[in-house]
């Protein structure tokens, strides 16, 4: 480093001539100590504000970089830059901020809670950068990396690599079939994820296909459902709560699918299916088979409730989202509850209420289409309500839930509001 290559001889010289005359020999030993011993960083905070100037006085005729801590006002070498806050030097970080996440690009650190991106490097090895940096990468159509825009092809959303290496039969159609996946990507930082599944109709226009990849910024495509005459289901890459709500702009979408004379609610056959990953009900299977075990538990005891919510007809619900073939009663233990979910794992089928088909997610397929957002947002709150009271939920509790009970632990002010507007 570069004040490490200060000798202790340069260090006395450079103070001898910067400090004032009312420097003593002491307060110059101390200077020196600190500038060879501690060269990282200077904790002068009990020091007088004399040594202080000086020790600043130092470091400039030596072109040694430094700042003062935002917190405890400390001259530091070594520091970090936290987002609202500046810099901070190493005692105050991690005294304060030693869970905050480092962007890749610009090295600044970030809330645990505030939005950081997934994206690849020239190597194609994950990282994870801010909102700002975020908006110097672009999704790859051809690979479904998410690069740097030094990286794009001019006027296509290609790659150098995706470009100087296409064909046309290997360019994505905006239309995919029924049994399309892609290479997921995974937005947010919290563990758990919800793939979103909206049937609508009339929705096979190709420019609004189009519009729907690019306005999100292809986190969400299109495929044909053949449940859905003439229509499709649109289909987003696994995001987080907060992603979900703060940067997919759902409510947009629904507005220009209304726009262009979309229908889902209202086309009855339509269906909004939300998928939750396994894995963020614990480390093991078993872990997730009790956890998964108990919402089953909560969506079958409280069937007639789910159904008023989820706007489901009698033969919509049976035909679409029937209950998983596991009988639940209100004297339920560990070992019963785990053996109903693997008995359903067993002998469950698609079209139930919960889905428990997918390897690596559980499907809640309880709710009605709808292009009214505070619907499609109360209804993704209460599939976030289920999922987290049966993870802190206790057996004896659960035996012992009722609706009124389990309502009453909505915080979100949209499923409050939605709950009361159903009577419920």
């Amino acid at each position: 480093m570069e004040n490490e290559q200060i000798t202790r001889a340069k260090a006395l010289q450079a103070i001898n001539d910067n400090v004032s005359e009312r420097a003593t020999s002491v307060i110059v030993e101390r200077l020196i100590g600190k500038l060879i011993h501690h060269p990282t960083e200077f904790l002068i905070g009990t020091l007088e504000r004399l040594e202080r100037n000086e020790l600043r006085q130092v470091l400039i005729s030596h072109n040694i970089r430094h700042g003062v801590c935002a917190e405890c006002d400390t001259i530091i070498l070594a520091r970090y830059n936290v987002d609202g806050v500046g810099q901070v030097c190493n005692e105050c970080f991690n005294a304060k901020y030693s869970d905050f996440v480092q962007c890749d690009d610009c090295g600044f650190y970030f809330n645990e809670n505030d939005e950081m991106q997934h994206v690849s490097d020239s190597n194609r090895d994950d990282s994870r950068v801010c909102d700002g940096c975020y908006d110097d990468y672009f999704y790859c159509d051809g690979c479904g990396y998410t690069i740097h825009r030094d990286e794009q092809s001019e006027d296509s959303q290609l790659c150098d690599e995706c470009y100087h290496n296409r064909d046309d039969d290997s360019m994505p159609h905006p239309m995919h079939d029924w049994n399309y996946v892609p290479e997921y990507r995974y937005m947010g930082l919290n563990a758990r994820k919800y793939g979103i599944e909206l049937e609508v109709k009339s929705a096979n226009d190709s420019e609004l296909i189009s519009d729907i990849h690019e306005d999100s910024d292809n986190l969400l495509y299109c495929k044909y459902d053949s449940s859905i005459c003439g229509g499709a289901e649109i289909v987003s890459h696994p995001c987080d709560y907060n992603y979900h709500t703060k940067h997919m702009e759902w409510d947009k979408l629904m507005q220009k699918l209304i726009n262009f004379g979309c229908t889902s609610h209202d086309a009855k056959t339509c269906g909004l299916h939300i998928h939750v990953n396994r894995d963020s009900f614990g480390a093991s299977e078993h872990v997730q088979d009790f956890q998964i075990a108990k919402v089953l538990y909560i969506v079958n005891v409280f069937s007639g409730e789910m159904q008023r919510f989820a706007r489901r007809s009698d033969y919509r619900w049976n035909d679409w989202c029937g209950n998983v073939s596991a009988n639940f009663t209100k004297t339920e233990t560990s070992e019963t509850l785990i053996d109903k979910k693997r008995y359903a794992d067993r002998n469950g089928a698609r079209y139930s209420m919960v889905n428990l088909q997918n390897c690596r997610t559980i499907e809640f397929r309880i709710f009605r289409g709808t292009l009214k957002y505070s619907t499609f947002l109360a209804s993704l709150q209460f599939t976030r309500l289920i999922c987290e009271v049966a993870e802190n939920i206790s057996v004896n509790d659960l035996n012992a839930l009722t609706w009124d009970t389990l309502k009453e632990r909505a915080t979100d002010i949209e499923l409050i509001n939605y709950i009361e507007s159903r009577g419920l």
